[in-house]
């Protein structure tokens, strides 16, 4: 019976501890060039391009409001590698575990992380959104995380198109491409640029 109770009341100490992250995104179209070749329209949140990286601990709640500013064109979002147990609805694929988000309109992802940790993302799950940088770092700490180390960095590597997605998905899905050939990007960006600079200092883990 002790057990029992201990149990229950660590329990209900996990959940006391764990916090509420709440965040409101407006998704709209933006100019940039991050490879300062070419300059395209981009997905920005909140007019702000790249997305913002997103940091959880681990047993945290997720409240994410994501209106569509994108005037004519649905919109989505998926947390990539999270298992979404019980909350399949909040899973994103358009069409499959919910209905678009269609321009004007605002869909609440509300979930919590209980049992994951480590380096995920999040993206558009509607065409290929992701391709106009619809994309962004999503990072689950754990306190109890068996590692040590003195500072942590997130590192994104993505491909970069000139061309808008739909553009270049309408290019992939014909029968001029018989192969499925995958198009080839223009450029390769880390941390959403092309000129990148990543300091580390000797003796430092």
């Amino acid at each position: 019976m002790l057990l029992i109770q201990v149990l229950g009341f660590l329990s209900y100490l996990s959940l006391a501890l764990a916090k509420t992250h709440t965040f409101n995104f407006t998704a709209s179209y933006i100019s940039a060039s991050p490879d300062g070749v070419k300059e395209k329209k981009v997905i920005a949140f909140n007019k702000q391009w790249p997305l913002p990286e997103i940091h959880v601990d681990k047993g945290d709640r997720v409240q994410l409001y994501l209106t569509n500013g994108l005037e004519n064109k649905n919109t989505s979002l998926h947390f990539h590698g999270l298992f979404q147990r019980d909350t399949n609805y909040m899973d994103g694929p358009e069409y499959v575990t919910q209905c678009p988000i269609l321009p004007g309109e605002t869909y609440l992802y509300n979930f919590t992380v209980p049992d994951q940790a480590g380096s995920y993302w999040y993206h558009s799950h509607t065409g290929a959104q992701y391709g106009d940088g619809m994309r962004g770092a999503f990072i689950i700490h754990d306190k109890d995380e068996p590692y040590n180390y003195d500072e942590e960095r997130v590192l994104t590597i993505s491909e970069w198109y000139h061309d808008q997605y739909d553009n270049i998905f309408g290019e992939f899905l014909n029968r001029y491409n018989p192969t499925g050939a995958e198009p080839i990007p223009q450029n390769l960006l880390l941390n959403d640029t092309a000129n990148a600079t990543v300091n580390l200092e000797p003796g430092k883990t």
